[in-house]
C-alpha cells in the first residue's frame, strides 16, 4: 500500500514508456512526500499494484483485462528506470532516529504523532491504520526487481541486454533489502547464529505466498549472492548513476560485509570497486559561498539514491548536532559545504550529494576509502588506513593546510576512534548513521548512549536497547499475517 491508501501505478503501458528519460531529467521530476503523501501525483494506465499491495481486499480482486505482464526488453527497461517511486528512494527513520540532527520544544511540537515516538525512541511507533512509506516503498522496489527477474527468465534472456537488467534488478533488491534490515531487524551479529527474525524474504512477484520473517542471516545471505551474481551481469560504469553498475554492486557488497564483521571481504569488495573507478572532488574547487556547492550526479557518485521526506526535515525543524559541527576542523572545507549557520545554535545540512534540499542516500567513492581505512585498522594495517584515510582528507582541507590524517603513533583504539570521526564528518546525512551505530554498539569502546532533551526531560537510548530495531507497522502486520 502506498501513504494514502491508494493502489500504486506504474511508469509503463503496453511495452511504452510513460515518461521520457534522459541522463539530467531521470531524477528531476517534482517529487515532494511531506507528510506521507507520496505517490499522488503520479496518474499511469497500467498497475503493478495487484502484486505490489498489502490489503487483502485488493489482492482478491480480479486484475482488470487492461493489466498488462511486461514481456519485452523495452518493457523491463521501462520497470527498471521507475525511478520517481521506489528504486532509488531509502528509508529516513534513521535520521529522524539518529544523532546527527535535533529539534528544539518547538519543532518537536510540529510533528506528527509517529514522528514524535521515532524521535524519542517511543513504542509503539505507528498506529494501527498507518501506512509507513519506509516500508512500503521497499517492498515496492523489490517487486519491480522480481518482476523483471521472473519476465526475464520466461523470456530465455539470450541477449546481452538481458544480462544487463538482470544484474540491475538483482541490484535493486539487494539494495532495498539492505534498508530493510538495517530497520526493522536486528543487527547482524558476527559471533552469533543471526538466526532471529528479520523481515520476509520475497524472492518471487506472487503475492498470495507466506509472509514469514526470515532469519538475519538467510537475508544477508540472499543479498550477498545477488550481489555476486549482478557484479558478474553489468557493465564497470552506468550512466546515469542512477542505474546500476558493476562498481555499484562491488561497493554495496563492500558495506554489507562491513556490517557483517567480513573485514577482509569489505576491504577488498571496496579495493575491487575503487578499482574501476576513484575520483574524488577537490572542495577547494567548490563555490562554498553560494548555497549547495555541489551537483547532482557528481563525480564521486556511483550509485544515486535520496531518501523519502517527511515534515521532520523541514530546515527550519531539525538542526544539525553542535558538536559533530564543532569536530570539524576550521580548514577542513566539508564544514563550509555541508552546513550553513544562520543563527547562533541552528545550524543547517545544506550540503547533499543530490544538489537539492533531498537527502542523499546513493553509494559514493568516499565511503570506499573510509571503509578500506576502517577494515585496515582492524586487520593490523594502520599503513593501509593511513594511505586510505590521507587520500580522503587531502580533497577536503584548504590548500596549504595541516591535513591532520596522521595515525602513526596511535594505538589501535586511538586509530579505531579517529577513523570513525573522519567516516560519521563525511558521511553525515548520507542514511548510514542508524546502520553504523547498530553495528559500532556491538563492541563497547565504540558503542554510544545516545541523547535526546525536550521539555526539560532527557531521553536516553542504551547501545543495546531493543528499539533500535523499529516494529513493523502493525497494519502490515495485520494483514500480512506476518
Amino acid at each position: 500500500m502506498f501513504p494514502d491508501g491508494k493502489p500504486g501505478l506504474s511508469l509503463f503501458t503496453n511495452g511504452r514508456s510513460l515518461i521520457q528519460y534522459n541522463d539530467r531529467q531521470l531524477l528531476q521530476t517534482e517529487h515532494t512526500m511531506k507528510n506521507n503523501n507520496i505517490f499522488h501525483s503520479i496518474t499511469m494506465i497500467i498497475s503493478l499494484t495487484v502484486l505490489l499491495s498489502s490489503c487483502e481486499e485488493f489482492l482478491e480482486a480480479k486484475p482488470e483485462k487492461s493489466i498488462v505482464t511486461p514481456t519485452t526488453l523495452e518493457d523491463f527497461r521501462a520497470v527498471l528506470d521507475n525511478v520517481v517511486t521506489a528504486l532509488n528512494f531509502t528509508p529516513a527513520l534513521g535520521v529522524i532516529s539518529g544523532d546527527d540532527t535535533f529539534l528544539d520544544d518547538e519543532g518537536f511540537t510540529g510533528l506528527s504523532l509517529w514522528q514524535k515516538n521515532c524521535y524519542l525512541w517511543q513504542r509503539p511507533v505507528f498506529d494501527q491504520t498507518m501506512v509507513l512509506s519506509d516500508w512500503s516503498s521497499c517492498y515496492e522496489g523489490i517487486l519491480y526487481a522480481n518482476v523483471v527477474l521472473e519476465g526475464i527468465a520466461k523470456t530465455g534472456g539470450g541477449l546481452p541486454e538481458y544480462s544487463t537488467l538482470r544484474g540491475e534488478a538483482l541490484f535493486h533488491r539487494a539494495f532495498a533489502y539492505f534498508q530493510l534490515l538495517q530497520f526493522f531487524a536486528p543487527a547482524y551479529d558476527p559471533a552469533g547464529d543471526n538466526l532471529g527474525p528479520a523481515v520476509p524474504l520475497r524472492l518471487s512477484p506472487a503475492v498470495h505466498q507466506d509472509l514469514e520473517r526470515a532469519s538475519v542471516s538467510d537475508c544477508y545471505a540472499q543479498m550477498v549472492t545477488d550481489l555476486g551474481d549482478a557484479a558478474a551481469l553489468l557493465e564497470d560504469r552506468s550512466s546515469p548513476a542512477s542505474r546500476p553498475s558493476r562498481q555499484a554492486a562491488l561497493a554495496l557488497l563492500s558495506r554489507i560485509h562491513l556490517v557483517m564483521g567480513n573485514y577482509d571481504k569489505a576491504r577488498e569488495e571496496a579495493r575491487n570497486a575503487l578499482n574501476i573507478y576513484d575520483r574524488l572532488l577537490d572542495y577547494s574547487s567548490l563555490d562554498l559561498d553560494g548555497g549547495n556547492p555541489f551537483s547532482e550526479f557528481n563525480d564521486e557518485v556511483i550509485f544515486y539514491a535520496r531518501m523519502l521526506d517527511y515534515g521532520y526535515f523541514d530546515s527550519q525543524v531539525h538542526r544539525v548536532d553542535t558538536l559533530l559541527y564543532n569536530a570539524y576542523d576550521e580548514d577542513d572545507l566539508r564544514k563550509r559545504a555541508f552546513f550553513s549557520v544562520r543563527e547562533l545554535g541552528n545550524i543547517n545540512f545544506t550540503g547533499s550529494y543530490t544538489g537539492s534540499n533531498d537527502y542523499f542516500s546513493g553509494l559514493a567513492v568516499p565511503e570506499l576509502l573510509l571503509t578500506i581505512a576502517e577494515t585496515s585498522v582492524r586487520m593490523g594495517d594502520p599503513a593501509g588506513a593511513e594511505r586510505a584515510l590521507g587520500t580522503l582528507l587531502k580533497s577536503r582541507y584548504r590548500p596549504g593546510a595541516i591535513v591532520p590524517s596522521g595515525l602513526e603513533g596511535l594505538g589501535t583504539r586511538e586509530m579505531l576512534q579517529k577513523v570513525l570521526s573522519e567516516r560519521r564528518k563525511e558521511m553525515v546525512l548520507r542514511g548510514m548513521r542508524w546502520s553504523d551505530l547498530k553495528r559500532l554498539n556491538k563492541d563497547p569502546a565504540t558503542a554510544k548512549v545516545l541523547e535526546k532533551k525536550i521539555e526539560g526531560k532527557i531521553y536516553r537510548l542504551e547501545p543495546d536497547d531493543e528499539k533500535y530495531v523499529l516494529p513493523i507497522p502493525p497494519r502490515e502486520t495485520e494483514l500480512d499475517g506476518i
